[in-house]
């Protein structure tokens, strides 16, 4: 028991530590022009989000929806969305061309990861477009 939760807490260092080399460049890649614009399908990969999230993103700032309802508003700085009355940052890189992140509380606590899928672009502006 003692070593599977070893193993577990090792993934997790080595996930928020032990960066893969390729991820200063994937970060430098999406910093520097910020998150494209887009709707995304949020995917968990694991802790706590729930089903039917889906992110419209602006240039400079989005929206998290619930099942289509917006349910909280965000600036986009860099790779890092954050959240407008909440205590939440995603923090978002590129790794191997996809978009993953994680939800972080008042900076420090992660509480979920996930993917995002980018959604086919319905009209020219993601900030008024519903997923």
């Amino acid at each position: 028991m003692a070593r599977a939760v070893s193993n577990i807490l090792e993934t997790k260092i080595a996930f928020d530590v032990n960066q893969p080399p390729d991820l200063r460049a994937a970060r430098h890649e999406i910093g520097g022009q910020g998150i494209a614009p887009g709707r995304y399908r949020v995917r968990r990969i694991s802790g706590i989000l729930p089903p039917g999230v889906s992110k419209s993103i602006g240039r400079g700032r989005g929206r998290t929806l619930l099942l289509g309802i917006p349910i909280a508003s965000f600036d986009v700085r860099d790779h890092r969305l954050v959240y407008h009355f909440w205590p939440v940052v995603d923090e978002i890189e590129s790794i191997d061309g996809q978009l993953v992140g994680r939800g972080r509380l008042f900076g420090r606590v992660t509480f979920c990861h996930f993917r995002l899928e980018r959604l086919p672009s319905v009209g020219t502006d993601p900030q008024v477009t519903r997923p």
